[in-house]
């Protein structure tokens, strides 16, 4: 594979993770729009410096045992 269907094929799937999240996740599409990405929008490699990170104290409020 080359470099450019690569790049191509990562920035499909993190497009689609993104869609996924938001769709799924009330959480998830907080943070996204908080970061200027809406349900629905095509996100790039180069708006990966803009995207939220997950941290351990996010994980630790937003934790439900069953």
């Amino acid at each position: 594979m080359s470099v450019d269907e690569r790049a191509v094929l990562q920035a499909r799937r993190l497009s689609a993770l993104a869609g996924r999240l938001a769709e799924t996740s009330a959480f998830y599409r907080d943070r996204l729009a908080g970061a200027g990405i809406e349900p629905g929008a095509t996100v790039g490699l180069d708006d990966l410096g803009g995207l939220p990170f997950t941290t351990k104290a996010d994980l630790w409020g937003h934790y439900r045992s069953y």
